[in-house]
């Protein structure tokens, strides 16, 4: 099934709390435009779909996927869950496969696998800016970007009991903060590799709190490590 879809509330000041539900979906190519929207997937297949998610009230957006693929979600102040979603072997050029801008975002109980993103400067998982990101017992192995797999700029982002391994990037080989403030705990990183910083990257007025954490055979490939900070 393809599609392209717009979607948006006929009278925001009125209808703020309306939800569209997605569920067992199965879109093979399709771009997405919702606004003013709180949004649910559950259940459906969206590999190929891109959805951006736009607000011009400003009550926050709720935005739920679950159980779900795909290919790319890029949203403003919404408040975004992402829960016990398994994504893999996904490929692309240019964007991550979630960008938000001044929103919060709880990942909890997912995989990400096998995730390439080859585009300059680029994320594979997860970009965020001036938001507020928790990470919660999930799994991040075997991705591959220009950047890194997760980039916080201006974030504060808190991750627990989660683990990243035989991840792949220049900065960062699993992270990669600009000005943010980044806890880790009971964590694991495993083999990853990076050009500057095998597996954190905390630079230009970053701070890292790591606590119970294990850092095994994570790797510089660059025979001039010039890295400001990072582990």
């Amino acid at each position: 099934m393809n599609s392209n879809l717009t979607l948006s509330s006929w009278d925001t000041s009125r209808d703020k709390n309306i939800t569209v539900t997605l569920s067992g979906i199965n879109l093979q190519t399709s771009y997405w435009n919702i606004n003013d929207l709180n949004l649910q997937i559950f259940k459906s297949f969206l590999h190929n779909t891109t959805l951006e998610i736009y607000k011009s009230t400003k009550n926050e957006l709720s935005v739920i996927v679950s159980n779900s693929t795909i290919k790319h979600l890029k949203g403003s102040y919404i408040d975004l869950k992402i829960e016990n979603t398994f994504i893999t072997n996904h490929r692309t050029l240019t964007a991550a496969l979630f960008s938000v801008n001044n929103s919060k975002v709880k990942i909890t109980n997912c995989i990400f696998s096998d995730i390439s993103v080859e585009g300059q400067n680029a994320t594979a998982v997860l970009k965020s800016t001036e938001s507020l990101v928790e990470i919660h017992n999930s799994t991040f192995s075997f991705n591959s970007a220009s950047r890194s797999v997760f980039f916080g700029n201006k974030s504060q982002i808190l991750i627990t009991l989660s683990i990243f391994h035989d991840n792949r990037a220049v900065y960062g080989g699993s992270i990669s903060a600009v000005e943010s403030k980044v806890s880790v705990v009971e964590s694991n990183f495993e083999n990853n590799q990076a050009r500057e910083v095998g597996s954190i990257d905390d630079h230009l007025k970053s701070s890292l709190i790591a606590n119970n954490c294990t850092f095994l055979h994570n790797c510089v490939t660059a025979e001039i490590n010039e890295s400001i900070g990072g582990i």
